[in-house]
């Protein structure tokens, strides 16, 4: 299962990249600088689509050898919603996808780590985002709960089967299979989220109504 989503993930931006790159090299004396520019443009799109697959398997294998240190700090998590949105901001744009941010009049923070926190929230937002229809809504919250946060992303998406619940923090589960092909992903994006959190000390919950969203 592993091969076989990995192997897409990696092909589909890789043909890409190398469809172009044969464009680029066969029409070098006649191709328009704009075309080129937006050649370039999807090149980039897709090697950073590749260096996230990478990452996620590399972050996903220091996890299970527990080699990934936890670094805690104060983190202030409004702001960091702030700035994972930002570098999701095109996605939803391009998605038609409205995002809706709700945080208390003060700042939560607390002792965590800075980077694991920005990539979980990159996971659950990113993840939200891919499952929302055109026209649809994702809210994330935070708020204090007793000596800790809590942080909940909800969309409007088409929601998840009860018997699948369970299983969506497992790595590589889809809950459709047909999911990888239309929407992307490695499956490791949840089963990391999981780690993460537990890594810090925390909890992470899934609710989920079919047609109705999570």
């Amino acid at each position: 299962n592993f091969l076989s989503i990995v192997s897409h993930e990696l092909r589909t931006p890789l043909t890409s990249v190398k469809a172009y790159t044969e464009t680029l090299l066969d029409s070098l004396e006649t191709i328009k600088r704009d075309t080129i520019k937006d050649f370039l443009s999807v090149m980039d799109e897709e090697s950073e689509r590749l260096i996230k697959l990478v990452d996620n398997i590399l972050n996903y294998s220091y996890m299970e050898t527990g080699n990934l240190k936890v670094e805690k700090s104060s983190c202030d998590l409004g702001k960091l919603i702030d700035e994972v949105y930002e570098g999701l901001e095109k996605a939803f744009l391009d998605g038609h996808v409205d995002i809706d941010i709700r945080r208390p009049k003060h700042p939560v923070v607390i002792e965590a780590d800075t980077e694991l926190i920005r990539q979980l929230l990159q996971n659950l937002m990113s993840n939200a985002v891919k499952f929302t229809p055109p026209n649809g809504q994702v809210t994330v919250s935070v708020e204090e709960a007793a000596s800790a946060a809590r942080i909940e992303v909800q969309d409007t998406g088409k929601g998840i089967p009860e018997d699948q619940l369970e299983k969506i923090f497992e790595r590589f589960h889809q809950v459709d299979a047909s999911d990888t092909r239309e929407h992307g992903g490695s499956g490791l994006g949840l089963a990391i989220s999981k780690s993460l959190v537990e890594l810090m000390g925390g909890v992470i919950q899934v609710e989920s109504e079919v047609g109705k969203g999570s």
